[in-house]
């Protein structure tokens, strides 16, 4: 055959039928002829192969650029990858744009562009009333030094001005706040009647014997969530570079989390940040405790 195999039955019945096949390399498998022909594909073992291949390509190619990888599957050229660079910005991309432009990561271009127009105390001010908050700070050294913030609801932080302005991001609490309330919103919308209550439950002690906290919490469905934002993944992130070790101690805590909750039964989904389709993971998450009709519900007519 033209694909370097060959097909090992010796009767024919239908395009549809299943009939053996052995590739190039010695691998056999089950398919029918229509299969074959019209779907283009080939051993299924040799395909788990190339993929394995290509995500190791992905993963030699992020190290040559001080990163990784961390996307465990690959599809094709063509599908997003999870990439993380040397400062902890984390962001998806084809494998193929990222060999053949040369690109890297769009958060360090960004911070490394030149600004059209000069950063100043003035101009972050501005960038504050945009928001809806104030820049309390009454000095300016670079873009680089942290400057303190306050947004509409008296939050306060300190960040650089070229985070605030090229990231585009704002207060981290209320960010913080949004997407754990729309991860809230979910899971409470899948096990209608049930409410997941952020809490201190007393099985989830620490290192220092204060319980830890979980986003949400149903303790009659054994279930809770976790809403992982930009801080549990970055060493860089600003949260992070408040004191020596806070990043080491919170993927500590996470894990701790994780651990404890499987050692007394209760099923923790994580949901990171970077996820595109939260519906979509989530639910896909929850596949490995409960049925697809718990999860999917479908209308049946009358």
């Amino acid at each position: 055959m033209s694909k370097s195999g060959e097909c090992l039955e010796i009767q024919y019945v239908n395009s549809t039928g299943p009939m053996k096949w052995r590739c190039v390399l010695g691998h056999e498998w089950v398919a029918s002829l229509q299969a074959v022909t019209s779907s283009g594909s080939w051993c299924p073992v040799c395909a788990v192969m190339k993929k394995r291949l290509r995500l190791e390509v992905a993963s030699r190619l992020a190290r040559s650029r001080q990163g990784s990888c961390l996307s465990l599957e690959y599809e094709n050229n063509k599908a997003p990858l999870w990439w993380r660079c040397q400062h902890g910005h984390v962001w998806s991309a084809p494998l193929g744009r990222i060999k053949s432009s040369h690109s890297w990561c769009p958060a360090c271009s960004l911070l490394l562009r030149p600004s059209p127009r000069r950063l100043t105390l003035q101009v972050a001010q501005e960038l504050a009333r945009q928001n809806g908050g104030q820049c309390l700070s009454d000095t300016f050294v670079c873009t680089k030094s942290p400057l303190r913030w306050i947004c509409q609801w008296g939050h306060i932080w300190d960040v650089p001005l070229n985070h605030v302005k090229y990231t585009n991001t704002w207060c981290p609490t209320c960010s913080k706040g949004r997407s754990e309330q729309s991860v809230r919103h979910i899971f409470e919308s899948i096990f209608r009647g049930f409410r997941f209550v952020s809490c201190r439950p007393s099985f989830l002690r620490g290192s220092y014997g204060r319980p830890l906290e979980l986003d949400g919490f149903c303790e009659f469905l054994n279930l809770a969530f976790e809403y992982h934002g930009e801080q549990h993944y970055s060493p860089e992130h600003y949260w992070n570079q408040k004191r020596p070790g806070s990043f080491q101690a919170q993927l500590e805590r996470d894990q701790l989390k994780v651990s404890i909750c499987e050692a007394v039964g209760v099923r923790l989904v994580v949901v990171p940040s970077m996820v595109l389709c939260r519906w979509t993971f989530i639910r896909l998450f929850l596949l490995r405790w409960f049925p697809v009709s718990a999860l999917f519900p479908i209308a049946i007519p009358t």
